[in-house]
């Protein structure tokens, strides 16, 4: 008999351990045994288990928190179980053996020899079957023999009625005469019913036409159903709460770099996939019912390594049969979008470099004509001390305010990650002031305004800087005969 069509084997693992659970776990789906296994790890659990469900044999461990497996075979057998129990433990004496088997353990297992886990559950439940065979043959026999004194009390009364049928021959042979005019009346009645049958074929012959035709219809919608899903150009998957993967189309298998389905569904999504395992936390959490919700974009982990940026538009679903709810996601790849993106935004930070360079060009010669008049004038005056000391200073200050110019300009045209950060506004305000003009021109008048009290945000600096050179831009834009701009912040409610 195959594995798929033997009844599977209900199984009760009272284990704490998970990594013990799953030696277990694989000891017995090595075998080849037909099994389902439900894992309890406290008393609590494991009496509810065993009061509200139906075990074909309880596998326990000896040592647990705060209880140990011979108590639980001692509270099984004194409510009255005969259910097979085999005890899993790391060390056991002699004496602890016999004991366990007196008490009512089937057999025990030790740790180091799980090799026997298999054997030992296979002999239980036909011990198990054994036993309930030879008590349903010990029921049999006394029916019978209290079956036999009722016939021998049949017999007797039989006799009795004998007489009476004799009796009763005599007024069945006037009877019969009755009969035969009834019968008449049922073969006429015999003909209707073969008409009525004959019309109740044809029924049943067009209700077979109509089952084959919506059996037809069905296989018509299950095949497109595996066409929308096989051909969807994102990636679809389904995975239960704890990230194990159940179900995934072709475009997510080419999307994390893999040859199969089959490769992905042995990973775990949150483990396996996710970058961040918190971030799937996350998502989980927001999750709304059976409707469908896009999450913020997360990043995935490709078969070769690299990172990709995906957006997920997921649900819940039930599970078949009362199982955990299953989280089901449609994928998409933006990751060549944002590149695009972040490329298209460095363009436009040096399209605005580029109109930057003119005014700062300007600024700089100017502060080059300071530097180069005070060094002819220490010249001509390097006999006075105090007027060479004046020179010096101004020397200084003019090539402070050119290192400032380009120090500002060389922050603005780097290209960084972005990073979030505690932001005043009024600060990136003030800093952007000295740009604005040489970005704007002359003939647009700035006037900035920053707001009281101001609130810090949570933003990446380079980011608002480009937003409000952007907008200053186009305000210039919109202006070609010169006017005024006005940049203010306040709290927003």
């Amino acid at each position: 008999m195959s594995k798929s069509s033997r009844v599977p084997v209900a199984i009760l693992l009272l284990e704490n351990d998970p990594l013990d659970a799953e030696l277990s776990f694989r000891k017995l789906e090595s075998s080849g045994l037909s099994f389902s296994i439900t894992r309890v790890g406290s008393e609590d659990d494991f009496k509810r288990e065993v009061r509200e469900n139906n075990h074909d044999i309880v596998l326990g461990a000896y040592q647990l928190p705060n209880w140990t497996g011979m108590d639980a075979l001692r509270w099984l057998r004194s409510s009255g179980s005969s259910v097979p129990f085999i005890l899993v433990t790391g060390s056991l004496g002699e004496d602890l053996a016999a004991q366990c088997i007196e008490e009512g353990a089937t057999d025990y297992i030790m740790k180091d020899k799980m090799e026997r886990l298999p054997i030992a559950v296979t002999r239980a439940l036909e011990d198990a079957t054994k036993r309930a065979e030879g008590a349903q043959t010990k029921r049999d026999l006394g029916h019978s023999e209290r079956d036999l004194s009722q016939s021998e009390r049949d017999l007797s009364q039989s006799e009795r009625n004998l007489s009476q049928s004799e009796r009763d021959l005599s007024q069945s042979k006037r009877d019969l005469s009755q009969s035969r005019r009834d019968l008449s009346q049922s073969e006429r009645d015999l003909s209707q019913s073969e008409r009525d049958l004959s019309q109740s074929e044809r029924d049943l012959s067009q209700s077979e036409r109509d089952l084959n035709l919506s059996e037809r219809d069905l296989t018509m919608s299950e095949q497109q159903y595996a066409s929308i899903v096989e051909g969807a150009p994102y990636g679809i998957f389904r995975a239960d709460d704890s990230g194990r993967i159940l179900m995934v189309n072709p475009a997510l298998t080419k999307m994390l770099g893999y040859e199969s389905d089959a490769e992905l569904l042995n990973l775990n999504i949150e483990t396996d996939v996710f970058i961040d395992p918190k971030e799937r936390s996350a998502i989980l959490e927001k999750v709304d019912g059976q409707k469908f919700a896009r999450h913020p974009e997360v990043k995935w982990r490709h078969r070769k390594g690299h990172t990709l940026i995906v957006c997920l538009d997921g649900r819940w679903i039930e599970a078949k049969s009362g199982g955990t709810p299953i989280y089901e996601a449609f994928a998409e790849d933006v990751t060549e979008q944002r590149v695009m993106q972040q490329q298209f935004l460095q363009a436009q930070k040096m399209e605005i470099m580029g109109r930057l360079a003119g005014g700062v060009a300007h600024d700089f010669n100017n502060l080059l004509m300071i530097i180069r008049g005070c060094a002819e004038l220490l010249e001509y005056h390097k006999g006075n001390p105090q007027k060479v000391g004046g020179y010096i200073k101004q020397i200084d200050e003019a090539t402070s305010m050119a290192a400032s110019v380009v120090q500002q300009l060389m922050a603005f045209s780097r290209k960084q990650v972005a990073e979030k950060r505690s932001l005043d506004f009024n600060a990136v305000l003030r800093d952007l002031r000295t740009l604005l003009p040489r970005l704007l021109g002359e003939d647009i008048q700035i006037v900035v305004t920053p707001g009281p009290s101001l609130e810090c945000v949570s933003a990446d600096r380079a980011q608002i800087e480009q937003i409000i050179l952007n907008l200053a831009v186009n305000a210039r834009d919109a202006m070609p005969s010169g006017g005024r701009l006005d940049l203010a912040t306040s709290n927003v409610c």
